[in-house]
């Protein structure tokens, strides 16, 4: 008569759990089966070499790949291992390592553009993280790919940026990995520009969001460089009728700075001095004058505007010596010159001379016949002298100094 061994199959292990992951570890624990069992087997399905067996309710799964899926299996058994329990299985992520090379491509006033690289083993998408430095919420950025661009950022402002990887459990993240950059500040507005001889005064309206200074380029006969924590800045000790332009940048730290806000003006020119007539003939007059100290060996223009009132005949020039000859002008007529420096739109007070070409004589005879009731009156000096104080009178009041004129007495 033949004997047999009959062995129960051990029931199913309790509760199993993923007690905790790691980027290559998952640690597992259950409650023991009821009734009788030896050891468990567990293992990891499609990976065989990962197969172990244990007499304790845990175990640690080492050498996984990171961000990856795994299905787990315990199951418990007998001594003999002729009789095996069913399996219990359970599922979990690994946690995605940490992205590489996180860099900062570039940044304007508002963006910061990011760029890595994927970490190792798998992940499926990642999470950007933008904190305002000081400031403990985030603007968050979830994107399938290894760049972004962080948007509707704060102008000159310090930003932490953590960038952590996803796989298909969006409970794990990866570990973050972080860098920080500031924006780059807003330029300024309204910049203005006001001048003087021998300075420029520049004002502007503060940037949207945050600065720390403000650099001031002057750039003219020379280049000055000047920092600054106010709204305005004067330029002081330039040369007067020149072209300068100022540029104003802001700036945070680091030295990073914005765009360039620029304009230009003309410092105010100094007028000539000492005008004075170096010839004069008939139908021409020579001008010149000393060229402004400040101006000297300077490449300066100058106006010149004359007229003669009686003729209403007037004209002018702009020249670049300090000197000007005009032709084509009346003979015996006084004329005004006006000497004025030119920058750009702007002009300074005129040096003013006067003088009258040399006059080119022509007589007229003008007849008086006197007659009077009185007995031999106009025989009398004094009635001679009074009349030709009368016509003296007459012709000062049309001609006065405008044009050459003598008036003579002669008897016949």
């Amino acid at each position: 008569m033949a004997s047999h061994l009959s062995l129960a199959k051990p029931d199913i292990v309790r509760n199993l759990t993923v007690v905790d992951v790691t980027e290559q570890t998952v640690f597992l624990s259950w409650d023991p089966p009821v009734g009788n069992h030896s050891f468990y087997t567990v293992q990891v399905i499609g990976h065989p070499d990962l197969t172990k067996a244990t007499r304790v309710e845990t175990h640690l799964f080492e050498n996984l790949t990171p961000g990856d899926h795994y299905t787990f299996s315990v199951n418990a058994e007998v001594e003999s291992q002729l009789v095996m329990g069913v399996p219990v299985n359970v599922s979990a992520y690994t946690r995605p390592g940490e992205v590489q090379n996180l860099t900062v491509l570039g940044t304007n006033a508002t963006n910061i553009n990011l760029r890595w690289k994927s970490p190792e083993g798998k992940s499926s998408w990642f999470r950007v993280h933008a904190y305002l430095q000081g400031n403990s919420s985030s603007e968050n950025y979830n994107v399938n790919e290894t760049q972004v661009v962080v948007h509707s950022l704060i102008p000159g402002s310090e930003y932490r940026l953590d960038v952590v990887a996803f796989s298909g459990d969006p409970s794990l993240a990866g570990r973050a990995v972080k860098v920080k950059n500031f924006t780059t500040p807003a330029p300024v507005k309204n910049l203005t520009l006001k001048s003087t001889q021998d300075s420029i005064t520049a004002t502007w309206e503060p940037p949207v969001g945050n600065f720390c200074s403000y650099k001031v380029v002057l750039n003219g006969d020379e280049m000055k460089t000047y920092t600054t924590k106010e709204n305005m800045y004067t330029f002081s000790q330039l040369g007067a009728a020149l072209e300068y332009n100022v540029t104003v940048y802001t700036q945070v730290a680091k030295s990073l700075e914005s765009q360039g806000v620029s304009a230009a003006v003309f410092t105010l020119p100094f007028k000539p001095t000492s005008p004075s007539i170096k010839f004069a003939n008939t139908t021409a007059i020579q001008v010149t004058w000393q060229i402004p100290q400040r101006l000297e060996g300077k490449t300066v223009t100058y106006e010149v505007r004359y007229n003669a009132s009686y003729w209403s005949h007037e004209g002018g020039c702009n020249v670049t010596n300090n000197s000007v000859s005009v032709g084509g002008l009346r003979s015996g007529t006084l004329y005004t010159f006006e000497i004025r420096t030119l920058a750009g739109t702007l002009r300074s007070d005129p040096a003013i001379i006067t003088l009258s070409t040399v006059p080119n004589k022509k007589y007229l005879t003008l007849m008086m016949t006197c007659s009077s009731e009185t007995p031999l009156l106009c025989e009398k000096n004094n009635t001679r002298d009074s009349v030709f104080k009368q016509l003296q009178g007459y012709f000062k009041e049309k001609l006065d100094d405008k044009v050459f004129w003598e008036l003579e007495w002669k008897n016949y």
